[in-house]
């Protein structure tokens, strides 16, 4: 999708819970993370999985695109009062800034496949 200055990319999981966003800003839009975070909740098509009452529970480094990023752990509960975790990273992309967020419920969490998959970002 290419709306308001950036371009998104999502994959949901077959549970239907797990979400994958890769966001692009153009260099000239000065979006932040936060914003770009916002835009991809409004637009998201799994508004049943947004959370509330989302606290940062770690960070953590990781390297994308050959740059250390500092990742953001939350966690935070969906409508039905599941916990989920959310791991959302800042990064340069290809002309402007870009964002990768992986979502999902706490109970399937696989962290391991959740790193191969951020180390996998060129």
């Amino acid at each position: 999708m290419h709306l308001a200055g950036y371009n998104l990319v999502g994959y949901t999981g077959a549970d239907e819970h797990s979400h994958i966003y890769l966001a692009q800003a153009d260099s000239s839009t000065g979006l932040t993370m936060e914003e770009i975070q916002r835009h991809i909740r409004q637009t998201s098509d799994a508004e049943e999985d947004q959370m509330v009452d989302v606290k940062i529970v770690d960070t953590a480094q990781a390297t994308i695109r050959g740059q250390e990023v500092n990742l953001v752990i939350s966690e935070g509960l969906n409508h039905d009062g599941d916990v989920f975790r959310q791991v959302s990273g800042l990064f340069e992309g290809r002309g402007g800034p870009a964002v990768v967020i992986v979502s999902g419920p706490t109970a399937t969490w696989n962290q391991a496949l959740v790193d191969e998959f951020i180390a996998s970002i060129r």
